[in-house]
């Protein structure tokens, strides 16, 4: 998951949104802090004003033009941790949401919040408000569903999403397999099957990862480095220090270890070649990079 906020100078830029902030793939929330932002994707135009939340998904082309000088904060995340594939945010991107209620006012709160301080946030509370967003995003972009849940395709996204968050509210529990998840929602194992298959992945395969990722979160973490590996591997919900390593190698191609170590070698070399600076978080979950978007910087 990444977080920036770029200042954008008044008249057409031309360029794709956050494409210096590094968006990519991702789909992303935008907050208009102040000015006036038009957004276009997919074929919808409007305009984006202070304290109003937009959705641009960054697998397809998406522009904006700063009609004053402007400033946004943006948080993005993987389709797969949010829970809707690219297809499924048509209908949803380039749309003004007011933040002034409901989630999307807890969105617009926690993200103008997150702009004030995204520079002096350390790692442990980089992860937790990273985490904490992954899912508001999931209960914004579930609220649009619900608009839609009419349709099929609406309805299985929506159940989708809350599958997600009742999953990741649960991980670190060993226990949590597939049958428990579909007995829990009243649906069969093989329609959960075919909701993942939805995502790229299975519902085994998409918990392991997610375990995977937040463990290596919390190794990123100096904070969490009195804990021993098996530690942090039980709290993910996988037990056994040997399965945490197979894993963890398996999927990152490095041992719990010498991630760690890895981790602050890079964190060494930094600070010798930038004496004093902040060299920002490690982790997966990045929210250390304030990033100046305009003309000058294509």
């Amino acid at each position: 998951m990444l977080a920036s906020v770029p200042a954008l100078d008044a008249g057409p830029l031309g360029v794709p949104i956050l494409d210096g902030a590094g968006l990519g793939g991702r789909l992303g929330v935008a907050l208009c802090l102040s000015g006036a932002v038009e957004v276009s994707q997919d074929g919808v135009d409007t305009v984006l004003r202070e304290g109003q939340l937009t959705c641009v998904d960054g697998t397809r082309p998406h522009w904006l033009a700063a009609l004053v000088p402007s400033v946004l904060v943006v948080v993005g995340a993987e389709h797969h941790r949010v829970g809707l594939p690219p297809e499924g945010t048509r209908g949803m991107t380039a749309a003004a949401w007011s933040g002034e209620a409901g989630v999307y006012g807890l969105m617009a709160d926690t993200v103008g919040c997150l702009a004030a301080d995204l520079d002096r946030l350390s790692d442990t509370e980089g992860n937790a408000l990273g985490l904490m967003i992954l899912d508001l995003i999931g209960c914004l972009l579930a609220e649009q569903l619900r608009k839609r849940a009419v349709e099929p395709a609406g309805g299985r996204r929506l159940l989708t999403l809350k599958i997600l968050c009742h999953v990741r509210s649960r991980l670190g529990d060993a226990n949590l397999m597939p049958e428990h998840i579909a007995r829990h929602f009243g649906i069969s194992l093989r329609y959960l099957q075919v909701l993942f298959a939805e995502l790229g992945t299975s519902p085994a395969r998409w918990i392991r990862d997610e375990r995977l990722s937040r463990l290596r979160d919390d190794l990123a973490d100096a904070g969490l480095d009195h804990l021993p590996v098996s530690v942090l591997g039980e709290k993910c919900g996988i037990p056994g220090a040997s399965q945490v390593s197979r894993l963890f190698r398996a999927t990152y191609g490095l041992t719990p270890s010498e991630y760690r170590r890895a981790r602050e070698a890079i964190r060494e070399s930094a600070g010798r070649s930038a004496p004093g600076a902040h060299a920002g978080p490690t982790t997966p979950v990045n929210v250390g990079e304030r990033v100046k978007c305009g003309p000058e910087s294509r």
